[in-house]
């Protein structure tokens, strides 16, 4: 008889943090023509939000990562939510292109370090002969938030605004603070 499988409630929910992460990645992707509209720049300016979400990621993630290698990772995380909650209400509620850089940049090198600290997590948290694969449910969640996330925050957009995306951001986030923090060992 074939032994199931089956992953286990925190890895599902690292994987929904994943699902968040990659929604918040990619959101102003699909949405910088409203972007660009709404705060009075060119689809250039609205564009380089984008560039900035990068070079805060790649350049963010190992400096924070290394500056915090010592630091008990379950608070780590808790405080990086809080954090990605805040950012991301700053960036819905940004009056103008400047902030938004702002809030994007800071929103990228959380997403870097909340993902970075959450396959971390996976080894604590799956089975030994299962860590690959809980690893690979996390950058599913990553993966479905690109395929899912972004045609879904484009209609968000065109219905609600290009706020509203950020909106989702935050409610996914909202939900799955609690339960990360129920679910993950301290």
């Amino acid at each position: 008889m074939r032994k199931k499988h089956v992953m286990s409630a925190p890895v599902l929910a690292l994987a929904g943090l994943g699902v968040m992460l990659g929604a918040c990645e990619y959101v102003s992707v699909v949405i910088l023509p409203d972007i660009a509209a709404d705060l009075e720049v060119s689809l250039s300016a609205a564009g380089r939000l984008v560039s900035v979400f990068a070079a805060g990621y790649a350049i963010g993630t190992p400096v924070v990562m290394a500056a915090t290698a010592r630091v008990p990772r379950f608070r780590f995380l808790m405080a990086l939510m809080a954090l990605f909650l805040a950012v991301n209400a700053l960036s819905m509620l940004a009056p103008n292109i400047w902030v938004l850089y702002l809030t994007r940049t800071l929103a990228a090198i959380l997403t870097g370090t909340l993902t970075a600290v959450a396959l971390l997590f996976v080894r604590q948290v799956a089975r030994p002969e299962q860590t690959a694969r809980a690893v690979a449910m996390v950058y599913t969640g990553m993966s479905l938030a690109t395929v899912v996330g972004n045609p879904l925050n484009k209609a968000i957009c065109r219905l609600l605004g290009w706020r509203a995306t950020f909106a989702v951001i935050l409610l996914l986030g909202a939900v799955l603070l609690p339960i990360l923090a129920r679910l993950l060992p301290r």
